[in-house]
């Protein structure tokens, strides 16, 4: 059995940002179709129209 001890200065995270409700992170790994279809339903937006619904 392995003998772990932790000490003030460890940390199991990697990056504990991440678990801030504000954090953003840099890509959506594996999200491209949804991304995709996320951009294309809100183009309308960007066109000044009325865009789609979308559920989120």
């Amino acid at each position: 059995m392995d003998d772990f001890s932790f000490t003030p200065n460890d940390s199991i995270f990697e990056n504990r940002e991440a678990l801030l409700e504000e954090w953003t992170p840099n890509s959506l790994v594996g999200r491209d179709k949804e991304l995709t279809r996320y951009h294309a339903a809100l183009q309308p937006v960007i066109n000044n129209e009325t865009p789609s619904n979308v559920f989120l």
